[in-house]
């Protein structure tokens, strides 16, 4: 049963293992990596056996005078033994790692080395040894606004006030501002009567100035019924005379709705990509229950009477020297359609002059698919160069 030192573990059967190099000594002590490991009685019955043959083995080595003989064996055994212990130890440092990763978060050298290189680092510093600081620019110079606080130009180097540290100025958070025209509601408070006279002389005072504390409010949307009561007047002793007092503004279109609620419908679904059915839900709550396609009708209804200031802006915009055009994709509903939508194009048209600084006009369209023929006439109305991407559908116009 002699090991010798030179000898290497060799891995039974078709199985081929990863050869692994340690870079060092095993980072925790074996203890650990086998702590909690109950080993099974007939194998360790049958170790047992193996080490009383080893023993008479040895015996008889030291009875024939061969006790260097005997030491080497025993040298040879502990070092395997060893050399093995640390091939599974590793082995099982490796296993425990690509399954739970790393046991702490720190960085190793060689990260910390390939870390400070990315950030501009010097090859030298990193192999040094030394402490690895991150590399940063130095910060800009802070200049201070309010030149009271800066020492004068003539004043002397070794002053007192020069030695001092300069006292740093606290950052203050931007105040709120409120525009003007939002509307103030003013209350005037006045100073009681007996105190409207000096306390010294008695004379009256005079108005010096006030001390104002404002408070800002937010009064929320709310819908405001204006009823028109047309008086009615008839004959009573006769019942043939009846007078009805006339309107006192006759609406070009008769509807129950006024325009600034058709002009909220416009500008909360294209300012704030606010969907009818939400805004719908929003009314109910300010007490109008209007029904979903009434309000798409209000919606189409606006969008029709919009529709040619639209086509001059558009009109304007194809006028331009240079046109940049651009789609995005804008999924559209439809209940005909599978899974109840289908992919439309909104298209963007910006013209300018070229100049830098120069006005921009921009302008929209929409096409309910991807196809050439539906962007042709657009393009033929102009008349400058057109800035586009790389869709095959511009080809159309150029031929």
């Amino acid at each position: 049963m002699r090991v010798e030192p030179s000898e290497e573990h060799v891995s039974q059967g078709p199985a081929r293992v990863k050869s692994f190099t340690a870079p060092g000594a095993l980072p925790v002590p074996s203890q650990l990596l086998s702590a909690g490991i109950e080993l099974d009685p007939e194998c360790e019955h049958q170790r047992l056996l193996e080490m009383e043959a080893l023993k008479q083995k040895l015996t008889s080595l030291l009875a024939e005078g061969k006790g260097a003989t005997a030491i080497d064996q025993v040298m040879s055994l502990f070092v395997s033994m060893g050399r093995e212990i640390d091939r599974l130890s590793w082995r099982v440092l490796q296993a425990a790692r690509y399954r739970f990763g790393r046991s702490t978060e720190k960085l190793s050298k060689e990260d910390l080395q390939q870390l400070f290189l990315a950030l501009d680092g010097d090859a030298e510093t990193a192999q040094s040894g030394a402490e690895l600081l991150v590399p940063a620019p130095e910060p800009p110079e802070q200049v201070d606004s309010d030149a009271s606080s800066e020492p004068s130009s003539g004043a002397a180097p070794d002053a007192p006030d020069a030695a001092k540290p300069a006292k740093k100025k606290r950052k203050r958070v931007r105040s709120m501002q409120v525009d003007p025209s939002v509307e103030r509601k003013v209350k005037d408070v006045l100073v009681p009567e007996d105190e409207r006279r000096c306390a010294l002389c008695g004379q009256p005072k005079k108005v010096i100035g006030y001390v104002e504390h404002q408070c800002i409010h937010f009064v929320p949307a709310r819908i405001v019924v204006e009823v028109e009561k047309r008086e009615k007047l008839g004959c009573v002793p006769c019942r043939k005379d009846v007078s009805v007092a006339p309107r006192s503004e006759v609406p070009s279109v008769v509807r129950k709705v006024d325009a600034s609620l058709l002009a909220k419908l416009v500008d909360d679904k294209c300012s704030l990509a606010l969907p009818v059915d939400r805004q719908r839900r929003q009314l109910r709550r300010l007490g109008l229950d209007v029904p979903d396609k009434t309000l798409q009708s209000y919606w189409a209804y606006t969008a029709d009477l919009l529709e040619p200031i639209a086509l001059c802006q558009l009109s304007s915009v194809f006028g331009s020297p240079i046109v940049g055009a651009d789609d995005s994709v804008l999924k559209t509903l439809d209940k005909s359609s599978r899974h109840g939508l289908f992919r439309g194009h909104l298209w963007c048209f910006v013209g300018t002059d070229g100049q830098s600084g120069s006005p921009e006009t921009s302008a929209y369209g929409y096409t309910p698919s991807w196809d050439a023929s539906e962007i042709t006439e657009w393009f033929s109305a102009i008349d400058g160069f057109i800035q586009v991407d790389g869709y095959a559908g511009y080809s159309r116009e150029v031929e």
